[in-house]
């Protein structure tokens, strides 16, 4: 080695060696089970300190965790870890978005690590840091109400089942269909399940309506909830569980009873009850004959009784009323026949009473009343004249008489 700038012997100089430091490694730790609403810090460290600033860009990567509802993502952010220092830290913001969900995952993810100065790329040993999400709302509730009433013949109801708040995932809900309406004759079949979409609150089952021409009545369509496929609860509040629609009627429907004439000869009159329009279940009815001017037992026998009907538009039901037959010559007699007590307040009567009349079959020539001749001696000093009645006069009657001039 020379000793000298002349490489003269006797002359010396100083060499100085810069010795760089070794290279660091880079890594992310991982930030699992955090819970909504709070910050995820996520560590990247160096395994040593180095001379220049390192840097390096972050994105995030949703897993089943999505941004920007459940994190609010990274994207391309440029991050440094100072000349000297180990660490950085890489927040990120979690969510509450009031959705019920199970646990969720996703990841922070470095790229293009490199010494600032150099723009030399640098081992790494672990570029991904791993999240996951702890749900922190609690279980929605699911209830029940009716939001429509329907009617014949084209007025649909509708129940609307809600959620406190939504879910991640769907949820079917099972039900049971009850009420006085028959499923699938009354209205469209009902299933006894429905689903709530993810991350929704509601849903709506429909009551379509099939129009008849049957009187029914106000008719209920009730739905009870029973279960649910997931964590949600159903609440034990008897009024959310069960709801109810109500289908009103427009269809009519009467009955009427006829009058009835027949000679006192015919023993019976057969009255007859008609039904107008169709009646759900059919009813009853009474009836009960009344004095007028044919008064029971001499005139017509006393007759009471219920007719039952089936509730078929058409139908009709008969009873008699028993005529007696006497020898009294009287007048055309009339008699009342009155419906009562219906069974069902679906219906009307449009025609109660009917009226009954008796034709007197004891008349004729042979019958009425006559007087005699009468001779006598002029000096008897009277002549006495009979007038004599053939046949029966109910009530009995009078008549004139008077003399008048002929001869005498």
């Amino acid at each position: 080695i020379p000793t000298s700038p002349l490489g003269c012997v006797g002359s010396s100089f100083t060499i100085r060696v810069h010795v760089n430091p070794k290279l660091p490694t880079i890594s992310i730790n991982n930030q699992l089970n955090i819970n909504e609403g709070t910050i995820a810090n996520f560590t990247v460290t160096l395994s040593n300190t180095y001379i220049y600033p390192i840097t390096f860009t972050v994105n995030t990567q949703d897993g089943t965790a999505v941004a920007p509802g459940d994190y609010i993502a990274i994207s391309g952010a440029s991050f440094s870890i100072p000349a000297g220092s180990t660490t950085v830290n890489i927040p990120v913001t979690i969510n509450n978005d009031n959705i019920f969900e199970n646990l969720e995952t996703y990841q922070v993810v470095l790229s293009n690590v490199k010494i600032t100065i150099t723009n030399i790329p640098i081992t790494t040993t672990d570029l991904i840091g791993d999240g996951s999400i702890v749900n922190t709302t609690s279980a929605p509730v699911v209830s029940i109400v009716s939001t429509t009433q329907a009617s014949e013949p084209n007025t649909n109801g509708l129940f609307t089942l809600n959620l406190t708040n939504p879910i991640s995932i769907p949820t079917t809900v099972t039900y049971t269909v009850t009420g006085t309406a028959t499923n699938g004759v009354d209205y469209q079949t009902i299933p006894v399940t429905v689903v709530i979409p993810s991350n929704s609150t509601s849903v709506t089952i429909p009551v379509i309506v099939i129009d008849d021409d049957m009187v029914e009545g106000i008719e209920s369509v009730i739905i009870t909830l029973v279960s649910t496929n997931n964590a949600v609860a159903v609440t034990s509040v008897p009024a959310d569980k069960t709801a109810t629609v109500t289908i009103a009627d427009v269809d009519t429907a009467s009955i009427a009873i006829n009058d009835m004439s027949v000679n006192e000869g015919a023993g019976t009159a057969t009255f007859t009850v008609s039904l107008v329009g169709n009646v759900q279940g059919g009813f009853t009815v009474n009836y009960a004959t009344s004095n007028n001017t044919a008064v029971a037992p001499g005139d017509y026998t006393a007759t009471n009784g219920t007719l039952t009907f089936a509730g078929t538009n058409g139908e009709t039901k008969t009873f008699a009323v028993a005529i007696i037959d006497d020898n009294l010559i009287e007048p055309t007699e009339t008699y009342g026949v009155t419906l009562s007590g219906l069974s069902t307040g679906l219906i009307g009567i449009t025609d109660p009473n009917g009226i009954g009349t008796i034709i007197d079959n004891d008349g004729g020539s042979q019958y009425g009343i006559s007087i005699n001749d009468m001779s006598v001696n002029e000096g008897d000093g009277t002549a006495t004249f009979t007038v004599s009645l053939a046949g029966n006069v109910q009530g009995g009657f009078t008549v004139n008489y008077a003399t008048s001039n002929n001869t005498a």
